[in-house]
This record gives structure tokens, C-alpha cells and sequence, in this order.
């Protein structure tokens, strides 16, 4: 099945919680009530955010049917890294950087990293070598 028809049924499979969670919380009254739902600008910003969604989720499962496993995983990190590094930089804390948002920030940057690198040294010497790496540090603690 091409990467569009996965999306497809992705889409549909997830379309009735979508549905009963709207009727469960009570959304489409409020829904209708926005005051903005029928301004051309507002309309134009969510069906370009749609799209760019949709051509977000094609990408990244054309990523994943035609790179390897690293490549995709490597690539999820970075846009993972850059997307938080922006978020940081271009959407600031209304109560403003406190010591613990920023180590917040910090700890989760490099956790992304160091994934990716771990992938990347797991891929160099195999799944085997790396349990053996285990074993031994294991064996040495």
C-alpha cells in the first residue's frame, strides 16, 4: 500500500474517537460559537495548517518507506532538537526563562542527542557488540 493510502486509513481508523470525544466534551457547540469561524483570514490559516500537517505526516512516512531505520530515527531527533531550539527561541515563557524552564529545555535537548547518537553507535558495531557492551559494564558495576 503507497504511503497515501496508509494515511488514508490512519485518517479513517482515527475519525470516530475523534467524533466521540467532540460529542463527549461537548466541542462543537463552542466550535460554533467562535467568533472568528468565518473570517477569510482565520480560514485561510487553518486550511494552511491542515495542509502542511498532511504534508508533514506524507514526508515522514515516505522517510520511513525509503531511508533505513537510522536514517529515519536520526532525522526524527534533529527535527525533534530544532523544532524545541525554535520553540525556546521564538515562543518565550510568559512568566519569563526561570532556571528551571531552561534546564528543562537543556535536559531535553540532550537526551535527543544522545538517542541519536547511541542509534548511530548501535548501527556502527551491530545490535550484538552493543549487548555485549552491556554485558561488560554491566558485569563490571
Amino acid at each position: 500500500m503507497a504511503e497515501s493510502g496508509v494515511l488514508f486509513l490512519t485518517n479513517l481508523c482515527t475519525l470516530p474517537m475523534v467524533l466521540l470525544s467532540m460529542a463527549y466534551f461537548n466541542e462543537a457547540p463552542q466550535v460554533a460559537a467562535f467568533e472568528h469561524l468565518r473570517d477569510p483570514y482565520f480560514l485561510a490559516s487553518l486550511c494552511t495548517s491542515a495542509l502542511l500537517a498532511g504534508l508533514l505526516n506524507y514526508l515522514v512516512f515516505l522517510s520511513a518507506t525509503v531511508n533505513s531505520p537510522l536514517t529515519t530515527s536520526i532525522t526524527g531527533q534533529a527535527k525533534n532538537v530544532v523544532g524545541s531550539l525554535g520553540g525556546f527561541l521564538f515562543f518565550p515563557s510568559r512568566h519569563g526563562q526561570s532556571p528551571t524552564h531552561i534546564l528543562g529545555c537543556v535536559i531535553g535537548l540532550c537526551a535527543s542527542v544522545w538517542y541519536a547518537l547511541l542509534k548511530m553507535a548501535e548501527r556502527r558495531l551491530g545490535p550484538k557488540d552493543v549487548a555485549k557492551d552491556k554485558a561488560v559494564a554491566k558485569d563490571k558495576a
